[in-house]
């Protein structure tokens, strides 16, 4: 009977211990759920999807006085800058790294706004003189004058980074102030058409105008049809003659500015004469 009575007092003993540590509800309470944790923000995933690759030219950027600059992959990858003869800083054995990007992966795979701001940054370095040494006078080109936001001018600032991708179909873009991005491309009957974003003035497609078909904007030098594309901003995102009974005011673009002869004399600037614009004003290129 002793022995019987030692393991009873033993399994009460164990029911004692059982009930302090857990309770008398029987199973042990359930844990609270871990709170999920808070995703990170989706980067923004980048516009290009081919891949970059060795001396492959990404971009070209028509400075003042026919000034050219190339955006080009270096052997390694690396993104670099070419300028051509025609600009201040002349092309030569020196490499010049594009600053604004590391890798050229990096540039293809920015948005149209923020792609063109970089580009523009090249006429600050190769066709402008901003610390000017003695004997030197300053120069500063008209489109670093709208990249760089020191000036005044806010074209690059309030271009966002990260809304318009270029698409395989469009043959060209051009960025305007406020964020206004038209993007030239073909119809179903390969004519050229300018189609603008929704923050342009004017909304609506429309022709070209500077050409009837695309095989004959392809078929353009490099710095005709950059100006070319510039006169967008005439036609989508100004107002040159202002209905006044309905209280517009004259809205002039700062690339329309540049693309126009008759404009660029009221502002002391001649970009697009030495490239072909022979003398016609703003409304000839809408």
């Amino acid at each position: 009977m002793g022995g019987i009575f030692s393991f009873l007092f033993a399994l009460l003993a164990c029911v004692a211990m059982t009930i302090a540590l857990h309770g008398c509800g029987g199973d042990s309470p359930t844990p609270a759920p871990t709170p999920a944790p808070t995703p990170a923000p989706t980067p923004w995933p980048g516009c290009d999807t081919e891949k970059a690759t060795a001396s492959q030219v990404l971009a070209e950027q028509l400075c003042d006085n026919g000034c050219v600059v190339q955006i080009k992959c270096g052997a390694a990858g690396e993104c670099i800058r070419v300028p051509n003869d025609k600009c201040i800083v002349k092309p030569g054995d020196t490499v010049f790294p594009c600053n604004h990007h590391e890798t050229c992966q990096e540039f293809k795979d920015e948005s149209i706004e923020q792609g063109t701001c970089d580009k523009m940054t090249a006429c600050c370095l190769f066709n402008s003189v901003l610390i000017p040494k003695d004997g030197e006078t300053k120069v500063v080109d008209p489109i670093c004058n709208l990249a760089t936001v020191k000036t005044g001018q806010e074209f690059c600032l309030g271009a966002e980074k990260s809304t318009s991708c270029s698409t395989s179909e469009a043959l060209g873009e051009q960025l305007c102030d406020n964020g206004c991005v038209v993007q030239i491309k073909c119809d179903k009957d390969e004519k050229c058409i300018r189609v603008p974003s929704d923050k342009c003035i004017v909304k609506e497609t429309a022709p070209c105008g500077h050409h009837a078909t695309c095989q004959e904007f392809k078929d353009e030098g490099l710095e005709k049809k950059e100006c070319d594309k510039m006169s967008a901003c005439c036609g989508f995102n100004s107002i040159l003659i202002p209905n006044v009974t309905d209280g517009e005011e004259k809205v002039v673009d700062p690339i329309c500015d540049l693309a126009t002869f008759k404009a660029g004399q009221e502002t002391g600037q001649e970009f697009c004469k030495p490239v072909g614009q022979t003398g016609q004003d703003a409304m000839a290129l809408v």
